[in-house]
């Protein structure tokens, strides 16, 4: 398992375990207790193999976005602050979601347009990731950042994959996404029924 991988599945299981504790009632010290725990946890043997080992069998390497993410997540968690504002984390969602329908339908081998061999080392790839980077930087600063540590990353070979797709998305990750989006929508489509029901209720009465 490379570098990578071994710190994405260890923020899976991590993140996992601190959301299953009641880790908010806990004290600072204690907290941190835990996360170290937790992390020891993470590469417990079963069955002969550690526990990171079981995720990263049916999720595969886990993208450096997804990591970050994991990561504030489990910040959050210990702390009680929002380390990722709602905005920051819709617009990454959002951006993952469209990405991802964009990406595996076009990388299927049903069209003649193929994405994801663009990430071998596309110049126009490149190109457009600089675009979109420095896009982001005007707007989302943090986007920005995942983006650029997500090259990095795929400079420094820290995942096994030699695709920089595979360190900007992952089938979680978009899988999440679509789930995210969907619950989005079906919450705003209830809203306006919720809403006209007190005055339907009113107007219903003598």
């Amino acid at each position: 398992m490379s570098p990578g991988a071994t710190i994405g599945q260890t923020l899976l299981v991590s993140a996992v375990l601190l959301y299953l504790l009641p880790v908010p009632r806990f004290s600072a010290i204690l907290r941190s207790a835990t996360l170290v725990v937790c992390v020891g946890i993470s590469f417990f043997r079963i069955g002969g193999l550690s526990l990171i080992a079981y995720p990263s069998g049916l999720l595969g390497d886990l993208s450096i976005t997804t990591q970050i993410l994991l990561a504030c997540s489990i910040a959050s968690r210990l702390t009680g602050v929002d380390v990722l504002p709602d905005r920051d984390r819709s617009f990454l969602l959002t951006t993952a979601a469209v990405s991802g329908l964009l990406l595996y339908p076009l990388s299927s081998g049903l069209t003649g347009l193929d994405l994801y061999s663009w990430g071998f080392g596309s110049g126009v790839l490149m190109i457009g990731l600089a675009l979109a980077t420095f896009v982001s930087w005007c707007f989302r600063p943090v986007a920005a950042v995942m983006l650029l540590l997500g090259v990095v990353a795929f400079d420094l070979n820290l995942l096994a994959s030699t695709n920089i797709w595979d360190y900007l998305l992952d089938p979680a990750l978009v899988l999440f996404a679509w789930g995210w989006g969907l619950v989005l929508l079906m919450r705003r489509f209830r809203a306006p029924s919720s809403s006209l029901a007190p005055g339907t209720a009113e107007a219903s009465q003598p």
